[in-house]
């Protein structure tokens, strides 16, 4: 698809092709097809250098999915609008411990449309983040004190739809070392943050063996 959104809009553009190895589960919810959308964009974008100013590559992005703007900066960013306006975080985003876990069950084809039509809520008002609404992001518990003051207001939504996210969520949640958890994107992958890697490993290890069906991944959020 990126591909194709390229040749129409740079058609003397260099492009080659593209053999993608996927080791994510489908339809995770992490973003890993946007990730690799950025990802195609970056690389066309560096191969054609000269002639990369006849491209509009954030319109591009946006065109592609709300999350591949961001993708493609590649580089921790607060969003606002649908995804589109992006604001770099001042300093290094800091690295966080973490798993992921996905069920590994069977979702619907269009699962997050109708994760979004599940929670029926009104379209965001369009107006930015104020910069001074913005909290800094510098340390480990900083993000811990913001994600603990939102949620992600899909969940509700998306467990009705795939009830095993309850499942994964309670795995999770048993592991006393785990700081903080949540659902990502629109589901069903959950992840939960710890204060050090060691940590991360040893919850992975008990899920894994709880839950040998799961797709189960230690590793650093930055």
């Amino acid at each position: 698809v990126a591909l194709d959104a390229l040749s129409r809009a740079g058609p003397d553009l260099t492009l080659g092709h593209i053999t993608l190895d996927k080791t994510l589960p489908i339809a995770a919810g992490i973003g890993g097809g946007s990730a690799d959308a950025a990802a195609v964009l970056r690389l066309v974008r560096a191969e054609n250098a000269s002639q990369s100013d006849a491209v509009d590559w954030t319109t591009l992005a946006k065109s592609l999915g709300a999350d591949v703007p961001v993708c493609f900066a590649n580089t921790a960013c607060w969003m606002d609008g649908i995804g589109e306006r992006l604001t770099p975080l001042a300093v290094p985003f800091p690295e966080l411990a973490a798993v992921l876990v996905n069920p590994c069950v069977s979702v619907p084809a269009d699962k997050t449309a109708r994760v979004f039509r599940a929670l029926g809520a009104a379209p965001l008002a369009n107006n930015p983040t104020p910069d001074d609404a913005k909290p800094a992001l510098r340390t480990h518990d900083d993000v811990l004190r913001l994600m603990r003051a939102t949620a992600n207001d899909l969940e509700p939504a998306a467990r009705a739809i795939v009830p095993e996210i309850g499942v994964v969520l309670a795995a999770l949640s048993e592991n006393p070392s785990a700081e903080i958890v949540r659902m990502s994107g629109g589901g069903p992958t959950c992840f939960a943050i710890y204060r050090t890697d060691d940590d991360a490993r040893e919850a992975a290890a008990q899920i894994r063996t709880a839950q040998p069906q799961w797709w189960v991944a230690p590793t650093t959020l930055s």
